[in-house]
């Protein structure tokens, strides 16, 4: 079969790989879609070669099952690519987010994958490999599961820091839910698609005091929840100042550290703050709920490749010209 491997150094190559076997308890997919995903690019940048890739969303058919339990052979299915002991409270609890043997389900962007047949989530027969990588994977995940913990009402205001993929969809899931969008985003490709998408103002961080602008639009007061997309120290700190007091915050973007002010930035506005890395199984049947009530997720995608241009499409992801990058690793990805 055909499989991306990162070769380091921001460069990628498309390698001829064994089809992988599934063991018990696993199933083996036909990949319809994959999806190129931000938290990919440390990992692209690196200068070390990796054995293959850490693409984790994808959708397909499953083709071999050797689970007692699960999508029988033929089901389409997205994966959840969380792994766990199965043993523990939290798998017990169907949260394998805080299983002390965490894992993941890597190298989606190939021909074949193999997952546990407990991570697959079966895909509606009408629902297309495009709509359903991006419903079963982080960027719509990421932004129903942080919408469902936080009080939204119709007249909020929210401001989005970074406009990648997850940032993205948070913009398409808040605008569906009928609340003002601010957009701040420094690529104007995403600038654009935000305001497409439906961000009702987007602001160019770069190009002056971002903070200034967005309390300009919001008469002085700042927004009622601030969300950082981008995973930086900046944004992190453009979204904290922008929220009002007794605001909500959410970090969602993948980054590492930042420098913040606990007093001014907490404290004194008596913020609620959450976090959210990844979404659990019953927020994909909640976004597949809102499929049917119309959430429109396929305008999210602005390219499309066949695996044998994996170079090229990394590339574009890259210099933040793109929204969401789909792989159609064995063709046509419509149902």
């Amino acid at each position: 079969m055909q499989r991306v491997v990162f070769t380091g150094d921001s460069r990628v190559d498309v390698r001829e790989a064994p089809t992988p076997e599934p063991n018990v308890g696993e199933v083996l997919i036909r990949v319809g879609a994959s999806a190129i995903c931000g938290s990919e690019m440390k990992r692209y940048r690196a200068p070390d070669a990796l054995p293959g890739n850490p693409g984790h969303e994808m959708v397909g058919e499953v083709v071999e099952s050797r689970g007692d339990t699960g999508p029988a052979v033929g089901r389409r299915v997205a994966v959840n690519i969380i792994t766990g002991c199965g043993d523990c409270a939290a798998c017990r609890a169907g949260d394998r987010r805080f299983c002390a043997d965490q894992g993941y389900v890597f190298n989606g962007h190939a021909e074949y994958v193999v997952a546990p047949a407990v991570n697959c989530l079966p895909m509606p027969d009408d629902l297309p490999d495009d709509d359903g990588v991006l419903i079963g994977g982080d960027t719509l995940g990421v932004a129903y599961h942080a919408l469902a913990r936080i009080c939204l009402r119709p007249r909020d205001t929210v401001a989005i820091v970074g406009c990648g993929p997850v940032g993205l969809g948070f913009v398409r899931l808040l605008a569906f839910y009928g609340v003002r969008v601010i957009a701040a985003e420094i690529s104007p490709q995403r600038r654009d698609l935000a305001k497409r998408v439906g961000a009702e103002t987007v602001i160019d961080p770069s190009a002056g005091d971002a903070l200034a602008a967005i309390r300009e639009a919001t008469g002085g007061r700042g927004v009622d929840v601030g969300i950082d997309a981008s995973g930086s120290d900046a944004g992190v700190n453009l979204a904290l100042d922008a929220v009002r007091d007794e605001g909500t915050f959410v970090f969602a973007g993948a980054g590492h550290t930042a420098t913040i002010n606990p007093w001014t930035q907490f404290l004194e506005k008596e913020l609620t703050a959450y976090g959210v890395w990844y979404f659990v199984d019953r927020d994909y049947y909640g976004l597949l709920d809102l499929y049917r009530q119309g959430l429109r997720v396929n305008d999210l995608i602005t390219h499309r490749f066949p695996l044998a241009q994996a170079p090229a499409a990394y590339d574009l992801f890259d210099r933040g010209e793109t929204g969401k990058v789909i792989f159609t690793p064995n063709g046509a990805s419509e149902p």
